[in-house]
């Protein structure tokens, strides 16, 4: 069995970005030139990942509004500690 393992950075300039990697997954899977099996992509050591399995304009604005109403990006907020380990802040009328 083939295994191969390759890490990824990514540096953002804004407080939350999406970067399309599928060109970078595919490159690397091309190199390793395995015919069959399945890929592990995983988001380590960030503050928060998601994943979008399809890069349509008008869902990655949904998600973005919607996570803007989740987590309101506020420079003021800052993180907040909650029983010891760092939590966003989420107000109520998202929380209910």
């Amino acid at each position: 069995m083939k295994s191969h393992t390759e890490y990824l950075t990514f540096h953002t300039d804004n407080h939350r970005e999406y970067v399309h990697i599928t060109p970078q997954i595919e490159a690397i899977v091309r190199k390793t030139e395995v015919d069959d099996g399945i890929v592990l992509v995983s988001a380590m050591h960030i503050t928060a990942g998601i994943y979008v399995n399809d890069l349509e304009d008008g869902l990655i604005e949904d998600i973005d509004q919607w996570l803007e109403k989740l987590a309101p990006f506020r420079i003021d907020l800052g993180p907040r500690l909650f029983r010891g380990v760092q939590a966003l802040a989420v107000p109520q009328s998202v929380r209910t």
